[in-house]
């Protein structure tokens, strides 16, 4: 039951400490609740993900693929830069 609880506590700061290093290189696009809100699904979003790829598989293949789905996604909508930045900052936050 530790283990549980330990992972749990490591995903969400990993995941919190991921959307943070994409929000504060590429900036907000408006300083606003909407980007709060943008962050905040973000985060959980990710953390779910992680939590549930971890539950089902041992090693993470194809399941490598949606987190950069979902910061590509939060970047695109909430965050400034360039398409093509956006894109490697996630990828790049994946491989970090």
């Amino acid at each position: 039951m530790i283990e549980i609880i330990f992972e749990t506590g490591i995903n969400l700061i990993e995941t919190l400490i991921t959307t943070d290093f994409v929000t504060r290189y590429l900036g907000v696009k408006h300083k606003s609740a909407k980007s709060n809100i943008g962050f905040m699904f973000c985060w959980i979003i990710s953390f779910i993900e992680l939590c549930v790829i971890n539950s089902i598989v041992e090693f993470e293949t194809l399941g490598a693929y949606i987190p950069i789905i979902i910061y590509f996604v939060y970047a695109m909508l909430c965050l400034k830069g360039g398409m093509w930045l956006k894109l490697w900052m996630a990828i790049l936050a994946q491989l970090i």
